[in-house]
């Protein structure tokens, strides 16, 4: 029997994780404080509550480039979003598919993807 896969494109907005990493059908949940991934949560609600997550491949860097992270990941679901004291936001969200960068922008203060599901 032969199976036929369609690529799915989507841009999404991007986080780079800091010491952590997530696949999919995964649950987690963890703080966001640094204002760019603020910026790409804050249009991931707005739009689908869709975002890309992946790894940063180092972890101390503050204000990573496209040159840091990893361009393969997980496209994630927020299922949660809780406001902390101090401008952080604990984020719960569940992996939905694995993705692979195709394209990155860094626009309106935040990264945003191409992202090939």
């Amino acid at each position: 029997m032969e199976q036929n896969y369609t690529k799915i494109d989507h841009e999404l907005p991007l986080i780079p994780l800091r010491g952590l990493a997530i696949f999919p059908y995964m649950i987690l949940n963890f703080d966001i404080g640094r204002e760019i991934s603020l910026k790409a949560l804050d249009q991931a609600m707005m739009d689908e509550e869709l975002i890309f997550l992946t790894s940063q491949k180092e972890a101390e860097v503050d204000e990573p480039g496209e040159e840091d992270f990893y361009h393969v990941g997980t496209i994630c679901k927020v299922k949660q979003m809780i406001k902390l004291p101090g401008d952080t936001v604990r984020v719960l969200v569940e992996g939905v598919s694995r993705g692979k960068v195709k394209k990155i922008e860094q626009e309106d203060g935040y990264f945003r993807a191409v992202i090939e599901e």
